[in-house]
């Protein structure tokens, strides 16, 4: 009869016990499947800028130049994995490698003079296969760029767009992956300055290959 009534007092501080250990239970698995990464890449980029110049008089002209760019970016980020899906949200800033070119056949006033850096704030989605992951990811573009008016005083301009892009993440432990990815940039056209009754005005996309290193933790 003792024996009984233990089991009987027993049973319902066991189910308490295990009601109060199920959501921390829930939580750490949760927490198991979040992944933060931080690396560094490095690739090319090949640019395409349109200036205009808009006169109070209605006439208007337009330059385009084309532009080729090493760039070196610092990236981190956090994701999740479900059933084989991934889904994450990154960002990065990068720096250009080397001068930026310049067109001697057109007027400094109708082309950037400076490129100073590009960043991303993107969403990401793939697929698990392995130590595989094949993600598309797409978010805010933000890019600053210098000009010079005809006094030769600099301008700077920010400019805001869309990227979209994809690539490959290969994992070669738990720790570190290798990362080749492109990606597509369009940004709006930005006001630069007025001169001589004059608004100048210039906008920016590019298409980036890179590849790089991510830590994960």
């Amino acid at each position: 009869m003792k024996k009984k009534l233990f089991q009987y007092s027993a049973t319902p501080a066991l189910l308490a016990g295990m009601a109060a250990l199920s959501p921390t239970v829930s939580a750490q698995s949760l927490f198991d499947d979040v992944n933060f990464y931080v690396g560094a890449t490095g690739g090319y980029l090949s640019g395409r800028a349109e200036h205009e110049l808009n006169r109070n008089n209605g006439t208007s002209d337009s330059e385009v130049t084309t532009d080729n760019l090493g760039i070196l970016s610092a990236i981190a980020g956090i994701d999740t994995r479900s059933n084989g899906w991934l889904f994450g949200v990154e960002g990065d800033i990068g720096l250009p490698l080397g001068d930026y070119p310049h067109d001697d056949d057109i007027m400094d006033e109708m082309q950037w003079t400076d490129f100073k850096y590009n960043a991303h704030l993107r969403a990401r989605v793939g697929r698990s296969v392995d130590n595989v992951d094949l993600f598309i990811a797409a978010g805010l573009a933000i890019a600053k760029f210098k000009s010079v008016d005809d006094d030769d005083e600099s301008h700077s301009s920010t400019l805001t767009g869309f990227s979209i892009g994809g690539g490959v993440d290969w994992a070669f432990n738990d720790l570190l992956k290798a990362r080749v990815e492109i990606l597509y940039d369009d940004y709006g056209s930005e006001d630069t300055f007025n001169s001589f009754s004059t608004q100048y005005s210039g906008d920016w996309s590019d298409v980036t290959v890179r590849g790089g290193l991510l830590f994960t933790f």
